[in-house]
Parts: C-alpha cells; sequence; structure tokens
C-alpha cells in the first residue's frame, strides 16, 4: 500500500511556527525565572562588600572625611544584598552590580586622591580591590544584560519541574557519546572557564551551563562563529550569539562540525516539533544509541 504525504501549506508552516514560538518563550520564562531565583546567592557578595566598605571607610574617617561617603556606598551595598538574599529579583541584580562597580571606581579614586595627601603615601590594596569590583560589576552587568525590560513571571509548578528535569539530563549526558550533544567553553575576565552544553532538536536547541542557567533557542535565531584555529590544538576560537546573550569561547573541531551540520541541516536526521522533543528528553534515557544526528 502506498502512502502519499500531503505537503504542509504555508498557512499550516506558519501555524507551526507560531507554536514552536510560544511553546519556546513559555520555557525560557521559566528558566529565566530559575536564574533569577538561583542568582539570590549573589546578596551574599553585596553584603560582604558592604561590610569591608563600612569597615573600611569608617577607620579611614580620621585620614580623610570624604571616605563618609565610602561609609553610605558600604551601608548601601549591606541592605541591597541583603535585600536580593531574600527576595531576588532582576531590578536587585541591576542595583547591585551598579553599586560594585560604583564602589570599585571609588576605591580607586580615594586611594589616588589620598596618596597626593601623603606624597605617594600606601594604599594600593583598596586600589587592586577596586579594580576587581568594577570589572565583577561590569560582568554582572553584562551577564544579565537579556532582563533588560522584560518581565519575568512566575511560572506553574509544572513547568518548573519540567525545566528542573531537563536541564538535569543535560547535564548529566557525556558528550562525547551522543552525537546530538555538543560543548563548548566560554571565556571569562578573570580566567575560569564555563562550559556550556547543546542538545539539537530540529527546531530548537538546549543550551546549558548550569542548573540556573538554561537558554532554549531557535535554529535560527542562534548565530555561532567561527573566528580561527588555536595554534597546535585540534579547537577553534568562536563567537556565540543566542537569546539577546553575546559571548566568546572555544569549541572543538568534532563539536563544531556538528554544530555547522544542525545549523545547515545536512546529513541530519532529527527529531522535528518542539513537543517530541522536550518530551523525548524528558521520559527516555539518554545514551549515545539514542542519537538523532548521522555522522559522517
Amino acid at each position: 500500500m502506498k502512502i502519499n504525504y500531503r505537503k504542509k501549506t504555508d498557512e499550516e508552516k506558519i501555524k507551526e511556527n507560531e507554536t514552536i514560538d510560544s511553546k519556546l518563550i513559555s520555557l525560557q520564562n521559566t528558566a529565566d525565572f530559575l536564574f533569577i531565583q538561583g542568582s539570590r546567592w549573589g546578596g551574599i557578595g553585596g553584603i560582604f562588600f558592604g561590610i569591608l566598605a563600612l569597615f573600611m571607610g569608617y577607620n579611614s574617617l580620621s585620614v580623610n572625611p570624604l571616605n563618609s561617603i565610602l561609609v553610605l556606598i558600604g551601608l548601601f551595598l549591606f541592605i541591597e544584598g541583603a535585600h536580593h538574599l531574600i527576595f531576588p529579583s532582576v531590578k536587585g541584580l541591576k542595583i547591585e552590580a551598579t553599586a560594585l562597580f560604583i564602589v570599585g571606581c571609588w576605591n580607586i579614586f580615594i586611594t589616588i586622591y589620598n596618596m597626593t595627601l601623603t606624597e605617594g603615601g600606601s594604599g594600593s590594596f583598596l586600589a587592586i580591590l577596586g579594580v576587581f569590583q568594577i570589572i565583577w560589576g561590569r560582568n554582572f552587568l553584562l551577564e544579565h544584560s537579556r532582563f533588560r525590560d522584560k518581565e519575568i513571571k512566575k511560572p506553574s509548578a509544572e513547568m518548573i519541574d519540567k525545566v528542573k528535569r531537563i536541564t538535569n539530563k543535560i547535564l548529566k549526558e557525556d558528550p562525547t557519546a551522543s552525537l546530538d550533544l555538543i560543548m563548548f567553553e566560554e571565556e571569562k575576565s578573570f580566567g575560569f572557564p564555563n562550559f556550556w552544553k547543546a542538545k539539537l532538536y530540529k527546531d530548537f536547541g538546549i543550551f546549558v551551563k548550569s542548573k540556573n542557567n538554561i537558554m532554549f533557542v531557535k535554529l535560527d535565531e542562534l548565530g555561532l562563529i567561527c573566528n580561527n584555529k588555536k595554534l597546535l590544538s585540534n579547537k577553534y576560537n568562536i563567537h556565540v550569539r543566542f537569546n539577546k546573550k553575546e559571548l566568546k569561547g572555544i569549541i572543538s573541531q568534532e563539536h563544531y562540525k556538528q554544530f555547522e551540520q544542525w545549523k545547515n541541516r545536512t546529513s541530519v536526521t532529527l527529531k522535528s516539533g518542539i513537543d517530541n522533543g522536550i518530551i523525548e528528553l524528558i521520559q527516555n534515557p539518554l545514551d549515545m544509541h539514542d542519537s538523532r544526528i548521522t555522522q559522517n
């Protein structure tokens, strides 16, 4: 018996894309909610630097009355850090990062100012601390720039459980034993590498950095540019863009080839549809026999 497959009409394709878009938005909203909730521990940093600024500012008042400004900044950092620890929010993240940036600038300024008064006296520790605080605050702002003008609503318990189960499965999967999973290293300012895993499906990819840092990305909205090959290595320097986030990183030659196959839709046999992909990922065990990319 011969089966004739009917081609989808343009209207059906548009409707299918709209369904995928709405479901990816819902999943990403849940992932963003988990990210903000997980960032509450960043409030401890605000509390620590707040106490440090209060202590150093108060003890330096006799040296320079201007250090009273540092006391006020420290008090603000402490209060904001405590508030974010209890009530994490996008606004709290931005305020905390901005305050950290400001206190870093202040530490550098006051060090230089005090040195001019004491004809080259000491105080280099504050300046060094200030540099690290500026870099930390800047990176914090860049890391969370994707939340700009975005309202994050609390998702249902079912959606939270679904995203957590997806994340845990991807994090546990071995990228060397799966042809539909790639991994790349993100470069960081302080030299501490972070690794991303990406599970590839026909219509979308799921990018996971940690339990609270997940991205659901449509194929057509992802950019990965190979800049050059690293010297004496089989790895490439890359520039990645997805969900209003941009980063630089390093990827192996093998995983870059798998990404290119996925992106260009060549030599692939991927499951189609977000429902099939998500349900399969939640319900079925992940192993190399469940691969959906045909290797050349």
